[in-house]
């Protein structure tokens, strides 16, 4: 009997915390669209502020904000760019 009784309790508190959850993605999401607005800003602020700069330089200073870049096919790579030397080389050579 007492193992239903903290089964029960067990339960009830999954549902709480359920709940819980749930507010707490409704207010981060009633937030998304100002979050999203300050990125935004602050990016643009960083570009303007770096434009004087040479893109390999201003692409390293922007990453440390977490910004990431992709390179084209045939595209130079940015020397130092150790996420993009690590892809390189673990593909497969044909």
């Amino acid at each position: 009997m007492c193992q239903i009784h903290i089964a029960q309790s067990e339960a009830d508190d999954v549902a709480m915390a359920d709940r819980a959850y749930d507010t707490a993605q409704k207010a981060v999401e009633a937030l998304r669209a100002q979050a999203d607005e300050l990125i935004a800003e602050v990016m643009a602020e960083l570009r303007f502020n770096l434009r004087k700069r040479d893109t390999p330089n201003r692409r390293r200073i922007i990453r440390t904000y977490g910004a990431t870049y992709s390179y084209l096919a045939g595209e130079p790579v940015d020397a130092g760019d150790a996420a993009v030397e690590a892809e390189a080389s673990a593909e497969p050579e044909a």
